[in-house]
């Protein structure tokens, strides 16, 4: 038969289990929108890199050969690749929040686990300092019934709080 502390003990060994594999589950979450936000933030880089080259080396190119239809070709293609870019830059933006609410239930989840087991170890403490007290308290019995079997309860005994006079 298990004592209250005991299944108290069980109980915070569960929570402890649940605890974890929330953290693991958020960290995964973590891990994976950190890889989005580089992800993004390399096209977007890539992106802003290929823009630039166009505007200067094509476009700059086009002009001085006097080519004014390879001139508006690549301004449009420009436009529509800083479209792009926009829209990559919004969903960065979006993965960026995304990412910082799960590092915001990351650390709740953290908090749960290191609170349940400070929990789990105040009832480790408890049952302990539970057991030990039981075992002092057993010793006392044993000690007294074995003075009361042997008829130590006259003068100089623990009992009668006090020495032998002489």
């Amino acid at each position: 038969m298990t004592t209250k502390l005991e299944k108290i003990l069980i109980a915070r060994d569960a929570e402890i289990e649940s605890a974890s594999g929330e953290v693991r589950r958020v960290d995964d979450a973590v891990s994976r929108r950190q890889q989005k936000v580089g992800e993004l933030e390399h096209k977007l880089g890539s992106l802003a890199e290929k823009i630039a080259q166009l505007a200067e080396r094509t476009r700059g190119a086009a002009l001085r050969a006097g080519d004014g239809d390879l001139v508006s070709s690549t301004t449009r293609y420009v436009h529509q690749l800083e479209h792009e870019k926009r829209a990559i830059h919004a969903a960065l933006q979006e993965g960026i929040q995304d990412l910082s609410k799960a590092l915001e239930r990351e650390g709740l989840a953290r908090g749960e686990l290191l609170q349940a087991r400070v929990e789990k170890r105040k009832v480790e403490h408890l049952i302990s300092t539970s057991v030990r007290s039981a075992r002092v308290t057993e010793a006392a019995i044993e000690e007294q019934t074995t003075d009361e079997q042997f008829g130590q309860t006259g003068r100089g005994s623990w009992n009668r709080g006090g020495w032998p006079k002489k």
